[in-house]
């Protein structure tokens, strides 16, 4: 119970923390710098959840691709402006071994799916963080937060709010991180 209670504690603040932020810096400042470089430990904590059709997923599995991890929900409105632009990175990169997890904090699939389009749907790998675990594994206090995942599972870039994914400079980290061995 008192674990719920925590949880609970946590997802209010970050709503309400996520929400002050984007209204008291409107504008231009809704949008992250730039993608640089990650500088806590490479190692990602464990991720595991379940998937939108109720398969669990594990970040180990995707190891020997590029990862954009992306953690949102549908009210935030930050995380509602970068999604598109997620998904057309996402086709930019369609045959490259590349690919967006969108782990969704606190929702239900219905929610979900009512949100997203069907295409997108497809083309993203959705989980679902509904007891909040990830969100304090990870450390996340401000949504999206995203990360951007190496072929051998480390993370190399880590960036907090809304940020435009198909534009010229992450196109070009992306495709760097594919080419390295």
């Amino acid at each position: 119970m008192l674990q719920k209670t925590k949880t609970k504690f946590l997802f209010n603040f970050i709503v309400i923390f996520t929400a002050l932020f984007f209204i008291i810096l409107p504008g231009p400042n809704l949008w992250a710098g730039d993608l640089k470089p990650y500088k806590g430990e490479s190692k990602p904590p464990p991720l595991s959840l379940p998937d939108l059709s109720g398969t669990i997923r594990n970040l180990d599995s995707f190891k020997g691709k590029v990862v954009l991890l992306n953690f949102w929900a549908t009210w935030c409105p930050p995380c509602r402006i970068e999604m598109p632009s997620m998904w057309r990175l996402k086709n930019k990169l369609r045959d490259k071994p590349f690919e967006v997890i969108a782990v969704d904090m606190g929702e239900d699939k219905k929610t979900i799916t009512t949100f997203m389009p069907d295409k997108m749907e497809r083309d993203f790998v959705v989980l679902l963080d509904l007891e909040g675990k990830a969100l304090k594994d990870w450390k996340i206090f401000a949504f999206p937060t995203s990360f951007l995942i190496d072929k051998k599972g480390k993370i190399r870039y880590a960036l907090y709010g809304a940020f435009e994914w198909d534009g010229p400079e992450p196109v070009k980290v992306v495709t760097l991180l594919l080419n390295e061995e």
